[in-house]
């Protein structure tokens, strides 16, 4: 395969890291709701050959996110912003601009907004996707694209059916 087809092949392809925690609102998040964001994730960017997926999260939700998440690689560190330190030590180590065209940030934490900077230095472009009411403004202004997910809610639990 020549240089060119090589970097045309990793242009097309996509790397999405997911701070899973921060778009269900916390590590105690339930089935349903984690669930809910994988689906609308899946829905916008297929998991595949062409797009991997980085999903961080705490200890505490390792059950839930692994089960919820079964494909792609899964990292956990606990601790203040843990899932969020995880995902940036795959920005800086990874070296991602030689494997990826575009980088999608599940988040709206306004710690990815220098990961976000080196990533376009790199000549990769980056979408973020997260609920507009927890999307950080500097977050916001630096993407090249923004994906509103929408707000937590709206499950309704059928108590007839719960045993």
């Amino acid at each position: 395969m020549s240089t060119n087809q090589n970097l045309k092949r990793h242009l097309d392809r996509r790397i999405v890291l997911v701070d899973i925690e921060q778009l269900v609102e916390g590590p105690a998040a339930l089935n349903w709701a984690v669930e809910q964001r994988h689906d609308g994730l899946q829905a916008l960017y297929p998991e595949g050959s062409d797009c991997l997926y980085e999903v961080a999260y705490s200890h505490w939700a390792a059950r839930t996110m692994r089960f919820a998440f079964p494909g792609g690689r899964h990292r956990w560190r606990s601790g203040p912003d843990g899932a969020d330190l995880a995902l940036l030590d795959v920005v800086h180590t990874e070296l991602l601009h030689r494997r990826f065209g575009e980088a999608v940030i599940a988040s709206g934490d306004r710690i990815f907004v220098e990961a976000v900077a080196l990533l376009h230095s790199h000549g990769i472009s980056c979408t973020v996707v997260a609920d507009p009411a927890h999307l950080s403004r500097r977050l916001r202004m630096i993407a090249d694209n923004i994906v509103e997910l929408p707000p937590m809610g709206g499950h309704v639990l059928d108590l007839r059916t719960a045993s």
